[in-house]
């Protein structure tokens, strides 16, 4: 689906499931919940004991202070019910905001969430914040870095794909899933953007021959 597609997709107005297959070891139940308008903390309950991470979307060109009420409220919550529950926030549609207000906003709504985290009595949430467009690769480095984050086997490896840089004198390595354009693991060398915008440009090329020619 390209990403002028995705704006026609229809407002999720009620909890639907969906699976996701990134290899064959890599697999994960996602639900999308409705956004703040249509959503409450009682959608949580039917999820929330079996719930690794929420990913939190945030629309960085409208008002989100609604979004953000209810993204310390869902923390709070999961808090107090002891569910270790890491949030993911994509402050989205960065595309609709002149590049120089994309980090002052960006700034700006993680001090708001950590100074009301921090009145909640909640120190050391395990909550990220990303950058993400639907024009550009952020939405897929984004979601690889979530991925990465549920992996149990993510340090392991990384280690066996140093050995393999080591011996080989490769630059960077990635381990990819050409589908979903989601980057499993790398080895430890510092991720330069461009590089992995390459990566991606490449399995776009990869998967267009591979429609061409089977």
């Amino acid at each position: 689906m390209s990403a002028g597609e995705t704006l026609k997709l229809p407002e999720t107005k009620m909890v639907q499931i969906h699976e996701l297959t990134c290899g064959i070891y890599v697999k994960f139940q996602i639900r999308d919940v409705p956004g703040p308008k249509m959503s409450s903390l009682n959608d949580f309950e039917a999820f929330a004991s079996n719930s690794t991470t929420i990913v939190f979307v945030l629309d960085i060109t409208e008002d989100y202070s609604d979004a953000i009420n209810l993204l310390v409220s869902s923390v709070q919550w999961m808090h107090q019910h002891g569910h270790n529950v890491r949030f993911e926030v994509l402050i989205h549609k960065i595309d609709g905001v002149h590049e120089p207000d994309r980090l002052e906003r960006y700034s700006t709504i993680q001090k708001q969430v950590s100074v009301m985290l921090h009145e909640c009595s909640i120190e050391k949430p395990m909550i990220n914040f990303y950058l993400t467009s639907i024009y550009d690769h952020s939405i897929h480095e984004a979601f690889s870095k979530i991925v990465q984050n549920q992996m149990k086997q993510l340090r392991a490896l990384e280690n066996m794909l140093n050995l393999v840089t080591e011996s080989t004198q490769l630059d960077k390595i990635f381990v990819c899933d050409i589908y979903n354009k989601i980057f499993l693991a790398s080895d430890t060398k510092p991720v330069d953007t461009q590089l992995s915008e390459l990566c991606c440009d490449v399995v776009d090329v990869y998967t267009g021959i591979s429609s061409i020619y089977g």
